[in-house]
């Protein structure tokens, strides 16, 4: 799927500008630039198939961003957030020095 860039990635700096979401800008570079692998030749020389298909992973993947479970860092925090964010907006999370 082609997704126009520019605009990506500018509306991605405006939103961590102004902590509306905690991904800096470069993380919507190094999303466009991720190659896309095949794997026939997996399930050819060595007869792999996979355990979930693509649609299967973006669920459990949006599924694991919904639950919160994480670790004692401040990215992975469990609900360091909170409702929109608002933690990340008064202290500054982000914020460049």
């Amino acid at each position: 799927m082609r997704i126009p860039e520019a605009p990506v990635r500018a509306l991605a700096a405006a939103t961590w500008r102004a902590h509306v979401q905690p991904s800096p800008p470069g993380w919507v570079d190094l999303g466009l630039n991720v190659p896309v692998m095949d794997t026939g030749r997996a399930r050819e020389e060595l007869g792999w198939t996979p355990r979930r298909d693509a649609v299967a992973s973006l669920r459990e993947l949006l599924a694991g961003m919904r639950e919160p479970a994480g670790a004692d860092t401040p990215p992975l925090r469990p609900r360091a957030g909170g409702p929109l964010r608002v933690r990340e907006l008064l202290t500054g999370l982000g914020r460049r020095l």
